[in-house]
């Protein structure tokens, strides 16, 4: 939500898992399964130029249950890049969709201008990557890992979960007492 600063009103709200018929709301193909999770676990990125908010939004829920919620889970696990002043959604890049291991992303978007002068936004997830995106073609340049990453299985399932980095590692917002 956004808040006009002089009177406190509310003055936009997106929903990081859509309702209705808002964009998106198409992906989560069982009408009557849970659209839970999309949190934000960090700060915002606001490019005041482009008048653009970008947004990391984390898991859908509930965590490993992927076939509990079919379809794509907009807009858990993406970055998604909101119209700062109405809100309006003007572009995502989804890392995962249908998340089924809590790989959420946890850390805020960095904007820069590479060597060729393009604009393009970093941001990381817990599943252990770095992902660079030009802001112009909305592709994604680059996938770098920063720490130790093994293959896991597709889903955790009740004898274990064997996930490195983990749903605590990658990279993540620090949090005190964890």
């Amino acid at each position: 939500m956004a808040f006009d600063t002089e009177t406190g009103r509310e003055a936009w709200r997106f929903y990081t898992v859509p309702q209705g018929d808002e964009p998106g709301a198409e992906s989560w193909k069982d009408a009557l399964s849970a659209r839970y999770g999309g949190g934000t676990w960090t700060t915002y990125t606001l490019d005041m130029a482009a008048g653009e908010l970008f947004v990391s939004v984390g898991n859908p829920a509930p965590d490993f249950m992927p076939d509990h919620r079919p379809g794509a889970n907009l807009f858990t696990n993406s970055m998604v890049v909101l119209d700062a002043a109405t809100g309006k959604l003007k572009w995502y890049h989804q890392l995962l969709s249908n998340d089924g291991k809590d790989l959420d992303l946890g850390a805020a978007p960095m904007l820069y201008f590479n060597s060729k002068g393009e604009r393009m936004v970093a941001f990381g997830g817990k599943d252990g990557y770095l992902y660079g995106v030009n802001r112009e073609t909305y592709k994604r340049v680059f996938k770098t890992p920063v720490t130790t990453i093994t293959e896991a299985k597709p889903v955790p399932n009740t004898k274990s979960v064997d996930v490195c980095p983990g749903i605590l590692g990658g990279v993540r917002m620090e949090r005190p007492g964890l």
